[in-house]
């Protein structure tokens, strides 16, 4: 490139990511030229490469990491970062329940084995399945319709949700510590990260459950493992 050019200026640079209005391939491997396809070879100089048929094809070699790659970009189309994926809050006129503990980021909503998505609820230690969605925003909605629908933040029953000592949750009745312990809830503690573990007795250890954001959430986690409180 040209003294002064925008390239030159950035071949110094082993990470930009960004070089004649092409997005770059950083290289998450740590390798010596800091860019995917480019390797540095025995001359001193750069080798832009990629993979075609189950080998590697030669690109071009260059005076600098960042010419070769351009080149890469250039062969393969420039680095498009992953899509943020958005989670719906409200669908149907019904306010979801998010969770920040599920993968599909709903309560009462899973990954079916085929691929589809399925909605359930307890009711008294009893699972009850409510139907398989082509989408997880489908089964949210069908949990908000059969539970109703998430609570307007700031209310009463969003501010209950907070509470250490709620009794019952998602239809199941939550284990209460008697011991007076910082969460309020048996088998529930608070970890070193600020978040709750739940975890159970099993075969003389303890088991870990799941990691959740709030007390309640892994109280409930508790409650599904070993079954509800059961008042004497």
């Amino acid at each position: 490139p040209e003294a002064g050019s925008a390239v030159a200026a950035a071949a110094g640079q082993a990470s930009a990511e960004e070089a004649e209005g092409l997005r770059l391939h950083l290289s998450n491997r740590g390798g010596a030229t800091g860019y995917k396809g480019v390797i540095k070879n025995a001359s001193g100089r750069f080798e832009a490469r990629q993979t075609a048929d189950g080998g590697r094809a030669h690109i071009g070699t260059f005076d600098t990491a960042l010419e070769a790659a351009v080149a890469f970009a250039r062969a393969v189309g420039e680095y498009q970062p992953p899509a943020t994926p958005t989670v719906a809050t409200e669908a149907e006129g019904l306010k979801l329940h998010l969770s920040s503990s599920n993968v599909t980021s709903y309560k009462g909503v899973y990954k079916h084995p085929s691929g589809r998505f399925q909605a359930e609820h307890y009711v008294r230690r009893r699972q009850v399945h409510l139907g398989i969605f082509d989408t997880a925003v489908e089964a949210a909605v069908a949990y908000a319709r059969t539970v109703g629908e998430a609570p307007e933040a700031g209310s009463a029953v969003a501010a209950a949700a907070g509470q250490a000592s709620a009794e019952e949750a998602e239809g199941l009745r939550l284990h209460l510590s008697n011991r007076g312990g910082a969460t309020g809830y048996k088998g529930v503690i608070k970890n070193a990260s600020g978040r709750f573990e739940a975890r159970q007795t099993a075969d003389g250890g303890r088991a870990h459950i799941g990691t959740f954001d709030t007390a309640l959430e892994a109280a409930v986690a508790f409650a599904r493992a070993v079954g509800e409180y059961q008042p004497p």
